[in-house]
């Protein structure tokens, strides 16, 4: 009690000038003071370390959180502590893990501790405590390690757990087909995302206030599915209102904004606005940078970001410097090398390569994107025909004109074939094939290509 009220003093405005002090504020006190007070029994002293590092972690604060948990852990461990608090601090130290992107290995493993005493000491799987760790799971699939079916596995069965326990209408409901939402988007499934992000959005319009965070979360989704399926202007309310929510929920300098921003950007993008676009993602980029000093995989993707925006703006040697900038975080992250972040940036590089005339340095980034890309998305995915498209010009630049060919007309065939290729990429192929055969005095056989598909 003695150690609560010292650190709510904090917060007392006849010792702060009136100063108004934030709850961050205030687990930064109480971190810093727990080593040094008086509390002397070891699951007490256990307990607030947990405390606040959940709390830390819901802040998105997670490089301060995991030390906390892990304290804590160890302390249980050694004192013999009965299953369900292990597994829910199991449970808790994973979540940060993940959040923190730097220890998936850690964080699988702690999951898989905490589901194992989680079961051992409820005897089935139908609980809720059970769905939450097969949703952090299935979160850590997706983003680390891209296995997506299992993702989808995981999170499918999570969402039959809430709904057998408490119906359609619930706020863990809406939760987990949000996320089903996001691992649609990653497959390209951009109708079955905006399905379950919808119905996502009723739920928590039923159940939260508009600005609690699921809320406002929920919004930015929603907004940025419509901006991926040009419904520009269903998207950008739902996009400004959720950067004024998750500002007041998180505060304006947090990662939830940073987040938001670039997704405004996006939305510039689309809109042929691209200095207003590299605006915000500078932004974003400086947000984040301030948060987690710049390493995180996010800056990585945002720096990704800024150089597709540049070669917009015929830029390509800013374009090249961020593509290797994004490629050093990855590598220094601990996102496998066979992640499709590498494959992006890759592809991004060579582009930006091709641009400044430098075809052989282009066309190895390439070959590296095609691979990762033929690996994870299959050989005649949209993506994998995007980068071949891609080499076939930098090959072409080598004088390697069977090769060339080959590849630019094959991968322009697939992408016109595939009803989730992006617009852009499927007409750049179109552009590269026709100049191809043009340039050869072979315009005869233009005709034979497949039509661009109306859009």
């Amino acid at each position: 009690a003695s150690f609560m009220t010292d650190i709510f003093a904090a917060a007392d405005p006849f010792t702060t000038d009136g100063k108004e002090i934030t709850a961050r504020k205030i687990l930064d006190k109480g971190a810093e003071k727990l080593d040094a007070s008086q509390i002397q029994t070891r699951e007490t002293r256990a307990q607030m370390l947990e405390a606040i590092g959940y709390a830390y972690h819901r802040q998105d604060v997670d490089d301060k959180a995991i030390p906390l948990l892990e304290k804590a852990l160890t302390m249980r461990i050694e004192d013999g502590a009965e299953d369900l608090v292990l597994a829910t601090n199991y449970f808790n130290l994973a979540e940060a893990q993940r959040g923190g992107g730097k220890e998936p290995t850690k964080a699988s493993y702690n999951y898989d501790e905490a589901l194992r005493l989680y079961v051992q000491h409820y005897g089935h799987r139908e609980h809720e405590h059970i769905a939450r760790v097969l949703i952090g799971q299935a979160r850590l699939a997706q983003e680390k390690f891209n296995q997506l079916p299992r993702a989808e596995a995981l999170l499918k069965e999570a969402l039959g757990i809430y709904r057998s326990l408490y119906g359609n209408n619930h706020n863990e409901v809406g939760s987990t087909l949000s996320d089903l939402a996001g691992l649609a988007l990653w497959n390209d499934e951009l109708a079955r995302a905006e399905e379950y992000q919808q119905e996502a959005l009723e739920i928590y319009k039923r159940l939260r206030a508009p600005g609690h965070p699921d809320h406002a979360t929920a919004l930015g989704a929603l907004g940025q599915i419509y901006l991926m399926r040009g419904k520009l202007t269903q998207a950008e309310p739902l996009i400004n209102d959720s950067i004024e929510l998750q500002g007041q929920a998180f505060g304006k300098q947090s990662q939830r904004v940073a987040e938001m921003l670039e997704a405004k950007a996006r939305l510039r993008e689309h809109q042929g606005r691209y200095q207003e676009a590299v605006d915000l993602v500078t932004e974003s980029v400086a947000m984040m940078t301030g948060i987690n000093k710049g390493s995180d995989v996010t800056v990585g993707y945002s720096q990704d970001s800024l150089g597709n925006l540049k070669m917009k703006l015929g830029r390509p040697g800013e374009a090249e410097a961020h593509a290797a900038t994004a490629l050093a975080i990855y590598e220094a992250s601990s996102l496998p090398r066979d992640h499709m972040y590498f494959a992006s940036s890759h592809h991004l590089l060579g582009e930006a390569l091709i641009a400044q005339g430098k075809a052989a340095q282009a066309a190895e980034s390439l070959r590296t994107a095609i691979a990762i890309c033929t690996k994870q998305t299959g050989a005649t995915s949209w993506r994998t025909a995007r980068s071949q498209s891609a080499l076939g010009v930098a090959l072409d630049m080598l004088g390697q004109d069977v090769e060339a060919e080959r590849l630019l007309i094959q991968s322009y065939r697939t992408l016109a074939a595939d009803p989730k290729a992006s617009a852009e990429s499927r007409n750049l192929a179109h552009e590269r094939a026709v100049a191809f055969l043009r340039i050869r005095g072979r315009g005869s056989e233009v005709a034979r290509l497949p039509a661009l598909p109306r859009t």
